[in-house]
């Protein structure tokens, strides 16, 4: 999908801060890309979006400061993770596109 401006947000990005959203508002501040798949998965009917694409639109979210991340290593010694975090900007911008979605 390609991008309208460099301010605008492509389809994917905004589903991705929805389900930000859904995540935080279930309890869950921070995630993982795959956590996000998953999250995806369970609540749209349409095909998954691929993992390359997914983590494109977490960067560029990231860079427009809509999410903030920071890595992980768990404790039990398994592969350091990336989390993320909704930003305040970000938590804005996903209730303005869940709103006009829901219309």
């Amino acid at each position: 999908m390609r991008r309208r401006n460099n301010t605008a947000l492509v389809k994917n990005e905004e589903k991705v801060l929805v389900m930000a959203l859904d995540l935080l508002s279930n309890g869950e501040v921070s995630f993982h890309g795959y956590r996000i798949s998953r999250q995806l998965k369970e609540k749209t009917e349409t095909r998954p979006m691929a993992y390359t694409t997914l983590y494109r639109c977490l960067v560029r979210l990231e860079e427009r400061d809509l999410l903030s991340s920071k890595w992980i290593t768990p404790d039990d010694g398994a592969q350091p993770k990336r989390v993320y975090t909704l930003t305040k900007t970000g938590k804005a911008a996903a209730k303005e596109f869940k709103a006009a979605s829901e219309d």
